[in-house]
């Protein structure tokens, strides 16, 4: 069994839920929350994960986690340390529980140039994090490029065909397991 955890891009937001790319895997539990950061998601992991017991476990947070509120005063919602932390975190959970951990990369973000550079900042943390725990890095920001048409017009969610590059590029990567931790390139 797998669990896909994450924020509005696992749960699906402004499409129907059923259309979210996690249910176009097999044997598959979304557990995505809008809004959702990665503190947020390490406090749901004992009910949204581990009480499932699964084989593997996709990670995908980031875009929340490097917002920037006004309420905030300009910080981003999870500082980059604690971003890290979080992420080691699930994997660590996840591994405990008998599961194989994977993490995915932050799509694009057309929702403003301030967003586009944090959460690249976010995006080579997670980079790291993977390279760093031997986790296998579903690379969807590279399965996106730079087409427009996967993303919808607010410039972050997904649209029906983003879902489906998105199922496509993490079940390639769960399909491609078990990979020898060696043929791991450092993140560039």
């Amino acid at each position: 069994m797998i669990v896909c955890i994450g924020d509005s891009i696992t749960y699906g937001q402004h499409l129907n839920p059923w259309l979210a790319w996690p249910n176009y895997l097999d044997d598959t539990i979304a557990q995505g929350v809008p809004g959702d950061t990665t503190r947020l998601g390490l406090e749901r992991f004992p009910l949204d994960v581990q009480q499932y017991e699964p084989t593997h476990v996709v990670i995908q947070f980031g875009h929340n986690d490097a917002n920037r509120w006004q309420t905030d005063r300009g910080l981003p919602r999870v500082s980059p340390e604690a971003y890290r932390a979080n992420l080691f975190e699930m994997i660590d959970r996840s591994r405990a529980f008998g599961a194989r951990p994977f993490l995915c990369t932050l799509t694009p973000t057309f929702r403003s140039a301030q967003h586009a550079e944090d959460c690249a900042t976010y995006n080579e943390i997670l980079r790291l994090v993977a390279f760093e725990s031997e986790v296998t890095l579903v690379d969807v920001r590279a399965a996106f490029g730079d087409d427009r048409t996967l993303l919808m017009e607010d410039g972050l969610h997904l649209t029906e065909q983003g879902h489906l590059v998105y199922a496509d590029t993490v079940r390639k990567a769960l399909e491609g397991e078990p990979r020898d931790p060696s043929d791991r390139d450092h993140p560039s």
